[in-house]
Order: structure tokens, then sequence, then C-alpha cells
């Protein structure tokens, strides 16, 4: 009897072993066929936080000024996102998949590491979601046209002409202002001096040593409108004497690379 006890208890633990493995192997195929497995746990993360910090701000806009049909679906996406994320939830489908494309939309077109890392788990997510991964690395944050309420166009305006009036102040050439800033890529130097695209921080700071002015003169006169939602710019900076040098011909455009003195480039003077 004793041995047959200890054998049915032995036999007991074997079953109750067994039908753990089983389950745990049974929940990982599902995680394979659910798409979570192909997002790393720090991309899981980020993703939780984003989406955190998502259905918050949709909740305090609600209880600020309710809440419409558009803006409960997108609520109730989040949530069951959320779900899924933490495998206690099926699949959202396509809506979290659109939800995933417009945040890539979002993503600055030179991203430092931190937005690389949301852009590389959102791509994942969207691929674990059924998306089309590989169509929505394509998806580029666009430059501010027609459909810019906030009026940050005007901004991006502000800064170009701001850099052609420096460059041209100092008869500082495209290729000298590349080597001294080392801003190696010409195309994204031009689409600054375009106001085609934004002047970051980090390139604030190369631009300004370039030039030997301090990085606020890419900014100084931009302020944001807080309750109105748009950025202003202030008269007397728009359109500084000693800086625009478009006074007298305002379609001159940008300086071509071929432009300007090398002999006095040196008169920028300023750290790399």
């Amino acid at each position: 009897m004793t041995t047959n006890g200890a054998w049915g208890g032995g036999r007991a633990r074997v079953s109750t072993y067994a039908r753990r493995r089983l389950e745990r192997l049974a929940l990982a195929a599902l995680d394979r066929l659910d798409g979570r497995s192909g997002i790393d746990d720090d991309q899981r993360a980020l993703l939780l936080d984003d989406l955190g910090e998502d259905l918050d701000d949709l909740s305090r806009q609600a209880e600020d000024g309710g809440v419409g049909e558009e803006r409960a679906e997108e609520m109730a996406t989040i949530r069951a996102t959320i779900l899924w994320l933490e495998g206690r939830g099926a699949s959202p489908g396509p809506t979290a998949v659109e939800h995933f494309e417009r945040g890539l939309g979002t993503i600055h077109r030179r991203p430092n590491a931190l937005e690389a890392s949301r852009r590389s788990a959102y791509l994942a997510a969207i691929g674990g979601l059924g998306g089309d991964a590989e169509a929505a690395s394509r998806i580029r944050r666009r430059s501010p046209g027609l459909d810019d309420p906030a009026g940050y166009g005007k901004v991006l305006a502000f800064q170009g002409r701001r850099l052609r009036g420096l460059l041209r102040e100092r008869g500082m050439s495209i290729g000298e202002l590349a080597e001294r800033s080392e801003i190696d890529d010409v195309v994204l130097l031009i689409s600054f001096l375009l106001g085609l695209e934004e002047i970051r921080f980090e390139e604030a700071m190369r631009l300004a040593g370039a030039l030997d002015v301090s990085p606020a003169r890419f900014s100084e006169g931009v302020r944001w409108v807080p309750g109105a939602g748009v950025y202003e710019i202030d008269p007397e900076a728009a359109v500084p004497a000693e800086d625009d040098m478009l006074d007298e011909d305002e379609d001159a455009g940008p300086p071509r690379p071929e432009e300007g003195r090398s002999g006095d480039a040196g008169e920028g003077g300023g750290a790399r």
C-alpha cells in the first residue's frame, strides 16, 4: 500500500508537471500565432508606456470636453492593444495597426535614439498585429504644408531665412558650412536653408558653432501660444535687418555650393 501510494503520488506530481509544461507550450504557441513573440521586452515596455500616455491624454480630453464616437473608438483600440501586449487579450486587429501607423507619421525624419527605438517598436507591433511592416517602414513625418493649423511651417521658414542670412553675412558656402559643422548631408543643409526641415537642438549647436553665433539665433522670437494652439513669431525677429540678406533680392534663394569666399571662412570662428 505504501509503495502504491508513493507511486500514486509520484504519478500525480508527474501529471501536474506535464500539464503545466503543456500549458506553457500552448501559451507560447498562442503567443507566436498572435504575433507578440516578434516584440522584445524593451519594445513591449516602450509600447505600453506610449499607449498608457495616449490613453491618459484621451481620458483628460474626454473629461474636459466630452468624448465623441471617433475618440471613444480610439480609446477602446488603445485599451485592447494594451491587453494584447500584456497577454491578457486577443489581437485588436486593423484599428491597432492604423494607430501605430499614425504614430510612425509623428516620428521625426531624423530620429534620435529614443525615437529610433520607438519606430522599431511600432514596426514590430504592426508586424505582430498582422499589418504590413515593410510598407509601414516607408511612412515618414511630412513637412508642414497647407494642413498646418499650428503654423509650424512658418517657424521652419523663419529658421531657413535666419540661416541664409548668417551664411551670406559670413560669405560662407554650403560646402564650408558642412565642413565646419560636420553635417555631411548637403541635401539636409539645403533643406534647412529652404525651410523644409526643422533645425533641431543638436544641429543648431553645430551650425551655431560653425557660424560663431548663439544657438538661440535659430529660435529667438518664436514662441508657443498656450490656449490658441499656434506658434507666433515676434515681428521684430521675423526679418531682422542684420540677418536677412534677401531684402534686395527676395527670389535669390539659398546660396549655391560654389558661392562664398573660402578665404573669409575663418571669420566665422567657433568650436565644432
